[in-house]
């Protein structure tokens, strides 16, 4: 499959770079709507879908102005596959001459880039024309255009970019607003090679973690895109590491991220949660994929300070059926979690919620697409606190050496309506209580006078 920004880049450049050279031959009908709409179906026969210009202005002294852009998906796809709200070009007309487009500079406005993944996991860029084996020189049309892809771009602006990768579902997976670039490129052969600096207002991972004034140097080759080292805001914090995107043997997205002192409550907020956890983030992430959240790999740890999770839902239910206000609003110390992502799924090895009087541990997973829960986890009260718990419930709990007093019980259902068995285990502790006081009792207890 080849890459990724030859589905985007390599459109724009065909269509504002080839035909509008090759229209700056016709000089004597660069005017006229005729000429527009025979520029369109030159386009369009390239790339294999239908390109429209809602203007088009080529003069040899000016250049060329574009202004409108749209390549339509191809056949199995709705929308744009890409568009922008117009493009500038300025050009040098004797490398031409010699077999090489020499590009002063080419500034795009507004472009907007969309990859959309079928459910056989088939990207839209993959149809298109241009990206297919070139024939033979002499067998086609289409073959003369091949000079085309020689060229050099000495300077490439873009301005306020859109790039997005949705799954089948039309998912976002990956996405990209408010995106600047200032580079330098150059294509032979079809393949793509540059160096610049990239700027973007804000990089999102699977509609949930929002990157903020992203900075980073951009570098491009024919295996993969770059930018390296990155520095970014995250939820009021600081993120430093990378982004890659590899184009062979397929289309693979992968982030290296390291954040410190982001909110907690900002970062719930910004992926949409009623989550009501406070306090501060550091962590890091290894994540990799191919499109959507089911195609996603990574691991991670973080850690939460100053950690505060008043009304939860879970730690509601623990309060309710031990009849502890406290819990409605427990303080920890420690809140640590370890995660790996696959399969659609985050699975915690970890979770560590360590405070004065309250601790909650243990592991399980969370299905990403359904928000469906799985977890193994132990409360543990310490002694003044179990005090609280009513004298017919305390069965169920164990007394640790450090005098904490701990009990396991799962939590099924869903992270909006999670559903603790921890009744069932109290009353489960509560009748084996009973049974043996009813056998002691009737073993060594008083016997009745005869």
């Amino acid at each position: 499959m080849k890459n990724v920004l030859r589905g985007g880049v390599v459109l724009v450049l065909l269509v504002v770079i080839g035909f509008g050279l090759y229209a700056a031959r016709l000089v004597g009908s660069l005017e006229t709507p005729e000429f527009k709409a025979r520029v369109e179906r030159e386009a369009s026969a390239v790339m294999g879908v239908k390109v429209q210009f809602a203007s088009l202005d080529v003069s040899l002294l000016r250049g060329i102005r574009l202004g409108g852009i749209h390549a339509l998906n191809p056949p199995g796809f709705a929308g744009d596959l890409f568009s922008a709200e117009g493009a500038r070009l300025s050009y040098d007309l004797w490398p031409l001459l010699l077999g090489r487009v020499q590009v002063d500079e080419l500034s795009l406005r507004r472009p907007t880039i969309t990859l959309e993944s079928d459910a056989r996991g088939n990207f839209n860029y993959q149809k298109l024309s241009v990206l297919k084996p070139a024939p033979p020189r002499g067998s086609s049309p289409a073959a003369a255009s091949s000079a085309l892809l020689k060229l050099v771009v000495s300077k490439l602006s873009v301005e306020e970019a859109r790039f997005a990768i949705l799954d089948e579902k039309k998912m976002a997976a990956f996405r990209l607003e408010g995106a600047s670039l200032d580079s330098a490129i150059a294509m032979e052969s079809g393949v793509l090679t540059g160096t610049g600096t990239a700027g973007v207002d804000s990089a999102v991972l699977a509609n949930a973690l929002y990157l903020r004034r992203l900075r980073a140097p951009l570098k491009l080759t024919k295996e993969r895109l770059t930018l390296v080292p990155l520095q970014a805001r995250l939820a009021e914090g600081a993120v430093s590491g990378e982004i890659q995107i590899g184009f062979k043997p397929d289309l693979r997205y992968s982030l290296r991220l390291a954040a410190k002192g982001a909110s907690v409550a900002t970062l719930i907020k910004e992926a949409g949660s009623t989550g009501t956890m406070t306090g501060t983030l550091d962590a890091r992430a290894k994540m990799e994929g191919t499109g959507g959240l089911v195609t996603m790999k990574g691991a991670g740890q973080a850690e939460i300070k100053d950690c505060r999770w008043p009304r939860a839902s879970l730690f509601n239910v623990l309060a309710e059926v031990l009849q502890i206000p406290e819990l409605r609003d427990p303080r920890f110390d420690e809140c640590r979690v370890e995660f790996a992502l696959g399969g659609g799924q985050a699975r915690t090895p970890l979770v560590s919620f360590k405070g004065p009087a309250i601790e909650l541990t243990g592991q399980g997973v969370t299905n990403l697409v359904t928000s469906v829960i799985d977890y193994d986890l132990t409360l543990a009260l310490s002694p003044g606190l179990l005090l609280k718990v009513p004298a017919a419930m305390r069965a169920g709990f164990k007394t640790r050496p450090d005098g904490f007093a701990s009990i396991p019980f799962k939590v099924t259902g869903t992270t909006h309506a999670p559903h603790a068995d921890l009744v069932s285990r109290v009353g489960e502790a509560m009748a084996i209580e009973a049974v043996k006081e009813g056998l002691l009792g009737r073993l060594f207890g008083p016997k009745k006078k005869p």
